[in-house]
């Protein structure tokens, strides 16, 4: 063999093992141990992995105030803002509401509560999830009914990639969830948790969004799955240790304090970065992971409201302190409590619409 050839079979070679090694470390699942975490002292983050992209004040107007916010992406130059009535295209930056749709009711077209809202670009649909009565409704870029769809079971639409959905069940049904196509046919059904935990409570199940894929945490289990039209594949896990609540207390969890376990876990993730929310202790727990290695960022505790809530970031020279609403991408939603939103803006009122950010995760 020439020498050239010698070359090109160890290239060849090379890159066969290192595309063997990066998918052994892809299908690795991350240990994230929450329950050693608390013991651990607060954690600054570091300022180079956050940045500010930019600031929106969302204008106040008659008929357009939020009572909560939430946020998903649109384009560029706009975003989506719902809370549990109302849903908005707001300009980015400039804050000017450029849709404001309100479809309470029980009629074609309504729903009784908005519990999801994303936008689908290649229709230029809003599609919106009412879980009170069962539905999963679009509309188009006016806001004009497109069509709609009732399920049974209390259970949640919820839209993936390639035009598929999951819809996702309660704890107490016989599966978790199913995967449809774009034509509503079954691509299969899915059994990921425990169904031998007894509960009188009824619980909804956990299914995200992040970085373009699908996930799904089954009640009582720590195992987050990532969630494809083929299969389900072991993610991450969250370590709680010896604070993880014991099954039998779900039988009547009102009875137990829970003060000496991990409860009301919710999250994010982020580019590379998971962001968690959690109590122990009769405390709330801030914290923020590398997914690669399963090292924390940062760490705060938070015993009164006082304290501050997040991790601070520099706008225009002013520090303010924020937390996650949204995620996409590697793009953070956080909208500013209103003690932070008057540092940025000292004219601002009671009883207006908030300011949010939007921060890039490095």
């Amino acid at each position: 063999m020439s020498n050239t050839g010698r070359c090109i079979l160890w290239l060849a070679t090379c890159v066969l093992l290192l595309s063997c090694s990066q998918n052994s470390r892809n299908d690795e699942v991350v240990t994230i141990p929450l329950g050693a975490s608390v013991d651990k002292e607060n954690q600054q983050m570091d300022p180079a992995v956050l940045k500010v992209v930019d600031v929106t004040r969302i204008e106040s107007a008659e008929g357009c105030y939020l009572s909560r916010t939430y946020f998903f992406d649109i384009d560029d130059e706009s975003v989506g803002v719902y809370d549990g009535e109302r849903i908005m295209r707001v300009g980015v930056g400039q804050g000017n509401i450029l849709l404001n749709m309100s479809r309470v009711g029980r009629g074609p077209g309504e729903y009784l509560g908005v519990n999801d809202c994303r936008y689908d670009p290649d229709n230029k649909w809003y599609v919106v999830t009412s879980l009170l009565d069962g539905k999963a409704i679009w509309y188009d870029e006016n806001g004009r009914l497109v069509k709609e769809k009732t399920f049974g079971d209390r259970g949640a639409f919820c839209p993936m990639d390639g035009g598929r959905y999951a819809y996702v069940k309660p704890y107490n049904a016989d599966e978790d969830f199913e995967i449809y196509d774009s034509e509503d046919n079954l691509i299969r059904r899915s059994v990921l948790g425990s169904k031998g935990v007894p509960t009188q409570m009824f619980y909804l199940q956990s299914f995200h969004c992040f970085n373009g894929q699908s996930y799904f945490l089954p009640t009582f289990s720590d195992t987050l799955y990532h969630v494809t039209a083929e299969k389900d594949i072991p993610f991450l896990v969250f370590d709680k240790g010896n604070k993880k609540i014991p099954d039998e207390y779900y039988s009547n969890i009102s009875s137990y304090d829970l003060s000496d376990y991990i409860d009301a876990l919710s999250f994010y993730i982020c580019g590379d970065m998971l962001f968690a929310k959690f109590w122990y202790g009769k405390k709330m727990f801030l914290e923020i992971w590398n997914l690669t290695g399963g090292r924390l960022a940062f760490k705060s505790e938070l015993s009164s409201e006082s304290d501050n809530y997040g991790f601070p970031v520099q706008v225009n020279g002013v520090t303010v302190y924020v937390w996650p609403n949204d995620v996409s991408g590697n793009i953070l939603y956080c909208a500013l409590l209103p003690r932070e939103a008057v540092k940025l803006f000292p004219d601002r009122s009671e009883d207006v619409n908030p300011v949010f950010l939007r921060i890039r995760v490095n």
